[in-house]
């Protein structure tokens, strides 16, 4: 009976406490649900900012997944990239050999272009080939063969994009300067002469790698001009060119070439590929 007793009076103890107190509870348990409110309404809107922050630079990194193969009428990148601008497919003959040429500029500034295309003349397929265009660069691609007929055809077959990581490389034009900072000295042609394996027509120059990069295979494109009109194009690959070397390179041509008043090289390399550089 005791225990019955104090058991009854704990609670009846209880009981008037909590009616004593039941305002400040009250007020307690309203101030901790307004908290819990106010943390949830905070953390809501921390991450609705978050994602408005970043979600261009993850839509970016998704974009940069993608990888198009394009038609005619274009791609599901079209509101992402402007799709490459064809300057125009032409031929040049010199002697028996033909090359079909065709000028193409990758006008946007934050995204790389790999592609395969093929190069034909009139309904026949020459060659399919790899190429790319650095962001904002334009340059002529080509294909020889000796004879043929027909209208000189030029088609993307695949293409892929892809874009410029702001993080890593915040100002692709002066990072490009540092690696394609090749000197072009004494650039002249030789007019055909006739020797021992029959006519031969020569271009003739001196690179210097003023980069601090050393290129494993790294192309040259030759270009003929006689004033503004394209008169013979060849491209050369040196075996490699160490950072700071100097490397007197000839091109020739077997047969003769139209007047040339200009030579111009370019610097044909990839220098978003890693393997295009010699290791230390």
């Amino acid at each position: 009976m005791p225990e019955e007793r104090d058991i009854t009076e704990r609670q009846i103890d209880t009981a008037i406490w909590y009616l004593k107190h039941k305002a400040l509870l009250r007020k307690i348990a309203l101030i901790a649900l307004t908290a819990v409110d106010a943390f949830l309404i905070i953390f809501v809107l921390f991450g609705y900012g978050r994602d408005l922050v970043f979600i261009p630079d993850r839509r970016a990194q998704e974009l940069d997944l993608l990888q198009t193969t394009i038609a005619p009428r274009g791609t599901i990148l079209a509101d992402a990239v402007t799709q490459l601008e064809l300057g125009g497919v032409e031929l040049i003959r010199t002697g028996e050999v033909t090359d079909v040429v065709a000028r193409l500029r990758n006008p946007n500034p934050q995204w790389q272009a790999v592609f395969s295309y093929s190069i034909g003349m009139g309904d026949k397929v020459l060659k399919v080939l790899n190429g790319f265009l650095l962001p904002s660069e334009e340059r002529p691609f080509f294909y020889a063969v000796r004879g043929g007929s027909g209208e000189p055809v030029f088609t993307i077959e695949r293409l892929n994009w892809h874009r410029i990581n702001t993080h890593e490389i915040a100002d692709f034009p002066a990072w490009q300067k540092e690696r394609l900072q090749f000197e072009i000295k004494d650039a002249r042609f030789t007019p055909a002469l006739i020797e021992g394996k029959g006519t031969v027509s020569r271009a003739q120059f001196t690179v210097v790698n003023n980069t601090g990069y050393s290129y494993y295979a790294p192309t040259f494109l030759v270009l003929l001009y006689q004033g503004s009109r394209l008169t013979g194009i060849q491209s050369v690959v040196l075996e490699q060119l160490r950072s700071g070397a100097t490397r007197s390179v000839e091109v020739s041509w077997f047969d003769r070439v139209s007047a040339v008043s200009k030579v111009e090289v370019i610097p044909v390399i990839d220098i978003l590929d890693p393997g295009v550089y010699l290791k230390p």
